[in-house]
């Protein structure tokens, strides 16, 4: 990279290839602006679009891991920008830990649950634990497949009801978002791609955001070490076995990705332009409303007697195909 100049500042030496390809180098400093005001956009556009304020504080999900981590500490600095330029202060961060969503809890959920608990008090933010057997009386011997992401999913929103908030922050970068998405298709369950993979989302009062979606995983990572963003390391298990369906999915698009770079910007783009009540041969989503039956995982109306009540309360019959296949 000798004699070349980062093509954002012309001042310093690049570091980083940018999405643009080898021409187009980034010094640290000018990536670091870059990813943050990637970051920041997205949480903007998602305010200003809904009813909920730029103001207003919110829940995070936060697992220790480095998505998660970097969210949380891009939050704390966005919160401290806004309150500097537009001097009026923000409502309460509050990050939540969910322990046992593999119904036990770990020696890894432990150390992590500490280390969140300790960098919380370090940036001045709220910290909750809460463990899924206060909201499941009746735990399986085992997870069911993919329930982990959809029990999150219904236990923030019961929090954020709960601490009456109105905003929920997810991590979750595009390239794992791009991953899933497929992986939903593929297996059935394409009524649940847009609620778990799009930019934002609205259910009732509640704006769902997840502001990292315009970031690939390898930018979010070089963020995370370039911010010093702290993070427990995830279990080795699910990063090395060959049968985790959703990391051959992932393997696959960060390979195709090097001689095609938009292909995971154009699988989001696409999912974004479905309309989001059209759910490939499952039944119209209705929200639900307040008077109504609800499922317990998608929030959608329960139009129908014939449902099962699963330990985490009624599902209709879309969300089953999905938890029990």
């Amino acid at each position: 990279m000798s004699g070349q100049l980062c093509f954002k500042c012309h001042v310093s030496e690049p570091a980083i290839i940018s999405r643009e390809g080898k021409k187009k180098l980034y010094c640290v400093e000018c990536f670091k602006k870059f990813s943050f005001n990637v970051f920041r956009t997205s949480v903007q556009r998602a305010t200003l679009t809904d009813t909920v304020e730029a103001k207003e504080g919110g829940i995070i999900a936060v697992s220790g891991g480095r998505s998660s981590m970097l969210l949380l500490d891009w939050l704390c600095e966005l919160r401290e920008y806004q309150e500097k330029t537009t001097h009026t202060p923000w409502e309460d961060l509050i990050v939540v830990f969910v322990k046992g969503l593999d119904y036990e809890t770990t020696a890894w959920e432990n150390e992590a649950c500490d280390f969140v608990h300790d960098h919380c008090v370090k940036r001045h933010v709220k910290f909750r634990m809460v463990s899924v057997a206060e909201y499941l009386s009746d735990l399986p011997a085992k997870p069911l497949v993919e329930e982990r992401i959809l029990l999150l999913r219904m236990i923030l929103a019961k929090e954020a009801k709960l601490l009456q908030v109105r905003r929920v922050f997810y991590g979750g970068d595009a390239t794992s978002l791009a991953g899933l998405t497929l992986y939903y298709l593929a297996c059935g369950g394409a009524h649940l791609y847009w609620r778990i993979t799009s930019e934002h989302d609205v259910v009732g009062d509640l704006l769902i955001l997840r502001p990292l979606r315009n970031l690939l995983s390898s930018e979010a990572a070089l963020a995370a070490h370039f911010f010093q963003v702290p993070y427990v390391q995830t279990s080795a298990v699910s990063r090395t076995d060959p049968r985790n369906v959703k990391r051959v999915i992932r393997n696959f698009l960060c390979g195709i990705s090097v001689n095609f770079k938009s292909t995971i910007f154009n699988i989001l783009r696409t999912v974004d332009k479905i309309p989001h009540n059209e759910t490939l041969d499952r039944p119209l989503l209705h929200p639900a409303k307040s008077e109504s039956r609800s499922c317990a995982v998608c929030l959608s109306e329960i139009r129908t007697e014939n449902v099962d009540k699963l330990a985490l309360g009624e599902v209709c019959k879309s969300c089953q195909l999905v938890l029990t296949m």
